[in-house]
């Protein structure tokens, strides 16, 4: 559901988790690779979130004076289906998870799905303020898809113009999840 959603955005949705690398790690492994790396992938392996959004925006301006063009954004999203989400308790625990990334200013999302209905939505974002993200997000903080911000934050427009999160929530993912949770709104 994530990953379509952003796609509908236009951005390039790469699944970075464990449930993708484990697998090059593990016939590495069986094939006796050794290296200085391989360690250090080992140790880190469980620590990526599921997917790395970005988007490369070749005609937007960088550096006018320069006249360098194409602006890249890039986040890390982390993607839950969750029945009955305590959303409080749910960020502390992605944040303790995530801590050292998020202190390294790299922006990370967590975008949960619930069937249940919480403030009119099925779809949750949350995502954690960095020294690079701060532009695009200025605060922290849980908001619903319908959330008047997704059409405001440039993170979350899409390539056309009347495209943006909460559009995307409500052509393409809000049709899917009534069909996946059988119920007719």
């Amino acid at each position: 559901m994530c990953k379509i959603h952003f796609e509908a955005l236009g951005y390039r949705v790469e699944p970075v988790g464990i449930e993708q690398t484990a697998p090059l790690y593990l016939t590495l492994e069986y094939k006796g690779a050794t290296g200085a790396h391989l360690k250090n992938f080992k140790n880190h392996i469980d620590r990526w979130p599921d997917f790395l959004v970005s988007k490369n925006y070749a005609n937007t301006p960088v550096n006018r004076k320069k006249g360098v063009v194409g602006k890249k954004e890039a986040v890390l999203v982390e993607a839950k289906f969750i029945t009955n989400p305590k959303l409080t308790e749910l960020r502390s625990k992605f944040y303790e998870r995530y801590e050292e990334i998020i202190g390294k200013g790299i922006p990370v999302l967590i975008y949960v799905v619930t069937p249940m209905l919480i403030k009119e939505s099925h779809v949750h974002l949350n995502y954690y303020n960095s020294n690079v993200f701060k532009n695009t997000c200025r605060d922290s903080g849980w908001r619903e898809a319908k959330h008047e911000k997704f059409s405001q934050e440039p993170l979350y427009q899409g390539d056309e113009e009347d495209q943006d999160f909460n559009a995307a929530y409500g052509e393409i993912v809000l049709p899917i999840l009534k069909e996946i949770f059988g119920y007719h709104k």
